[in-house]
């Protein structure tokens, strides 16, 4: 490596570290989503059973796969069960994933400046510091995609098995944690029918070997459990889609991928890298080009004939083909693609929702249920009203309070394990329901007391009405 790409690699490395992690114990809001997979790494710690499913996918009734929670679990641990551990590992993995394919394909010059070109771009685009300072699961994408899409252009140009597996590998772990990516992956393997042809055997073997392996945990699911989860995915209707109809897409993905405040740019800047993809295919002379080309206009195309809402957490597949055919231009186009990104994206607007203050940091939640769990050190079930969001079933607060020792039970598992219900009240007030179906599992009851702590946080506690386990 040489000594200026080795400068501009540290230099991008620590520009991607500051946008993910400065002011993060003030602006991180451990939420919903997050709460959930520590709540999985809590009870896997406790139980020692490894989960077998990963987190449900919003658009399918399927899940991904426990390869998730399986990268998070050593995070987990060597960073004592820290609220930051998803960051942690998401940083890691960026980061491990760019040095790797710097090293391993140190050999090809323009490999290189395409993963230090794309790289640059993944740490300033605002949905990557976005969702790599607030981790849900298709995060972890990104790092699988750089490799397995490089490996794919440099197997199409001299088939080696190296490269083959580790295209099938990297593909796999990216479809296996997200199947947000399914429209790419259907665009390499459409285009794999034609460049690869008698080899397609191969790629599809080395394909389907590398998701079953990852996916082993599901398939013991399944087993073991007589197939509840593609049963479910036949004969249950998936989650109702909005904004399916065209406009309605092309608008989201502007917003999500593009990433400007004005929608004319954005447009524009679509139909620039549309055309330029256009061109690219039928007049330049780079195979590299071409591939990402095709790749690029196939995966939109599925991605607007597939009926599912393209939704911020969706995109991550056609932002990099979009990152890879902007980094395969000619320098001096590229520097001008660099300034003008770099423009956009460092604008006040975005800086500062990124490092904005959370409506209260974890120090404060944790010292909450601390004093509350010395307080009540009876079994109790936890649920939430909150005015923040309409789908929060208060994850999180399970697991901080099971990890500041409450005796946390379940209440859809163990309806008949407690008497006592601590309702957090998060940014709301207790009028007696919630957004779930906790209230009528656990049947009638009269109020308790109320702990206030931190801001726009309390706990109302309540009682079955007859004090009696069912």
């Amino acid at each position: 490596m040489t000594v200026l790409k080795t400068i501009l690699s540290v230099s991008i490395i620590l520009l991607f570290l500051f946008l993910r992690f400065y002011k993060i114990q003030n602006s991180l809001f451990f939420f919903n989503d997050m709460g959930r997979d520590m709540l999985v790494l809590y009870t896997w710690q406790e139980t020692g059973k490894p989960p077998l499913l990963g987190p449900q996918t919003s658009a399918l009734p399927f899940n991904q796969s426990a390869i998730y929670f399986y990268i998070l679990f050593p995070f987990y641990l060597l960073t004592n069960a820290s609220p930051y551990t998803a960051l942690i590992a998401n940083a890691f993995l960026y980061i491990s994933s760019f040095i790797f394919s710097l090293y391993f394909f140190r050999n090809n010059p323009k490999s290189s400046f395409l993963l230090l070109v794309s790289f640059f771009l993944i740490s300033v685009h605002p949905q990557f510091i976005i969702q790599n300072r607030y981790i849900w699961n298709p995060s972890f994408v990104t790092p699988f995609l750089l490799p397995s899409l490089l490996s794919f252009y440099l197997l199409s140009q001299k088939y080696s098995k190296i490269y083959l597996w580790l295209f099938s590998f990297s593909l796999s772990m990216a479809l296996s944690l997200s199947y947000s990516i399914a429209p790419l992956f259907i665009a390499l393997i459409v285009t794999s029918l034609f460049i690869f042809k008698q080899k397609i055997i191969s790629i599809l073997f080395s394909l389907g070997t590398s998701l079953a392996i990852i996916n082993l945990p599901t398939i013991f699911f399944e087993f073991r459990h007589q197939f509840l989860l593609t049963t479910a995915l036949l004969t249950k209707h998936s989650p109702p889609q909005a904004d399916t109809e065209f406009l309605s897409k092309l608008n989201n993905l502007l917003t999500f991928t593009v990433g400007s405040s004005s929608y004319l740019l954005n447009l524009i800047i679509l139909i620039l890298i549309i055309t330029t993809s256009l061109f690219f295919i039928f007049k330049s002379k780079s195979h590299f080009q071409k591939l990402i080309s095709i790749l690029l206009l196939i995966t939109l195309a599925f991605t607007f004939l597939i009926p599912i809402t393209i939704q911020a957490h969706y995109i991550f597949g056609i932002l990099i083909l979009f990152f890879l055919l902007l980094a395969s231009v000619p320098f001096p186009y590229s520097l001008l693609i660099l300034i003008t990104s770099s423009l956009i994206y460092f604008q006040p607007s975005h800086l500062n929702s990124y490092f904005k203050t959370a409506p209260r940091t974890i120090t404060q939640t944790n010292q909450c249920f601390q004093q509350f769990c010395q307080k009540y050190p009876k079994p109790l079930f936890v649920t939430v009203t909150s005015s923040l969001h309409p789908y929060h079933y208060g994850p999180e607060f399970r697991y901080l309070m099971a990890k500041n020792g409450c005796l946390v039970r379940n209440i859809e598992s163990q309806p008949s394990s407690a008497n006592t219900m601590a309702v957090v009240l998060d940014s709301a007030t207790f009028s007696q329901k919630t957004h779930y179906y906790e209230l009528d599992l656990f049947g009638p009851f009269s109020l308790g007391s109320t702990f206030p702590c931190a801001p726009n946080l309390g706990i109302q506690l309540i009682t079955r009405s007859n004090n009696s386990i069912p």
